[in-house]
Order: structure tokens, then C-alpha cells, then sequence
């Protein structure tokens, strides 16, 4: 069978596309609640007939866990920004370090584990996807 440089295309971008919503369907069935940034930041797309996975820097931390052990340092200018940005009390630098402690601490006794959501789809839906889309093309 020939295939034109136009199916080709559609090919691979119909695999994208299939393989996109499988990502993110396998994060919702493994109750991940993720929304806004996270869930808008799966992207599958094609370059040069290849297929680039990306997404925001955090949803590795789902994939693979974070490495223990994690240390309030570590954790500082993320609590600052994401928990503390309206803190209005007194000593904030103080009040930042101590919940910057307590989660490292809690990271390090708990986890977060790792919670693989995308090499499991790679490995038992891109199979399916690859098969489905092959078969639209006849």
C-alpha cells in the first residue's frame, strides 16, 4: 500500500491527538484531579514526523515521585509563591520557612510516590491508537 505525504499527516496527527486525550483520560481514571494548568498542558503534537510529549514540569513529579529526601530549602520559594503570596502577618520569612519544613518533612516521610500515568499509556494504548488510526486510512 502507498502512502501519500497527506495521509502520512493525517496519520500521525490522528495518533497525536488519540494519544493526548489518552494521557490525560489514564491521570483521570488513576484519580489524579488535576485541572487549569496541569490538565490544559498535555500536549501531543508532531515535528518532523515525530510525536513530542509535553506537559508542565510538575505532572513529572507524578509520573516518577519527588526524590527524598526534600528539604524546607528546597521547598522555600515555592511556598513563598504558591501558599504565602498574601501572608500579611508578622516575620513572613519565618512563617514561610516553618511550612516549608513541615511539608518537606511530610514529603519525606509520605511521598509523593511515583504514580506512572504515561508510560502505562504509552506501552498499552499507543499500540491500540497506531492500529486504530492505521486502519481509518483504508
Amino acid at each position: 500500500m502507498s502512502v501519500t505525504e497527506e495521509q502520512l499527516n493525517k496519520l500521525f496527527w490522528g495518533i497525536a491527538i488519540d494519544l493526548q486525550e489518552a494521557i490525560k483520560e489514564k491521570l483521570l481514571t488513576m484519580g489524579i484531579k488535576f485541572t487549569g494548568e496541569g490538565a490544559s498542558s498535555v500536549k501531543v503534537i508532531v515535528e518532523k514526523n515525530k510525536l513530542v510529549i509535553t506537559m508542565v514540569d510538575y505532572l513529572e513529579y507524578i509520573e516518577y515521585g519527588i526524590p527524598n529526601p526534600t528539604t524546607g530549602e528546597e521547598l522555600f520559594e515555592w511556598v513563598e509563591q504558591k501558599l504565602m503570596d498574601n501572608y500579611t502577618g508578622k516575620n513572613k520569612e519565618g512563617a514561610v520557612k516553618s511550612v516549608a519544613n513541615t511539608i518537606a518533612k511530610r514529603i519525606s516521610l509520605y511521598g509523593p510516590r511515583p504514580q506512572p500515568f504515561l508510560r502505562p499509556t504509552l506501552h498499552t494504548e499507543l499500540p491500540k491508537i497506531i492500529k486504530s488510526n492505521i486502519d481509518r486510512l483504508d
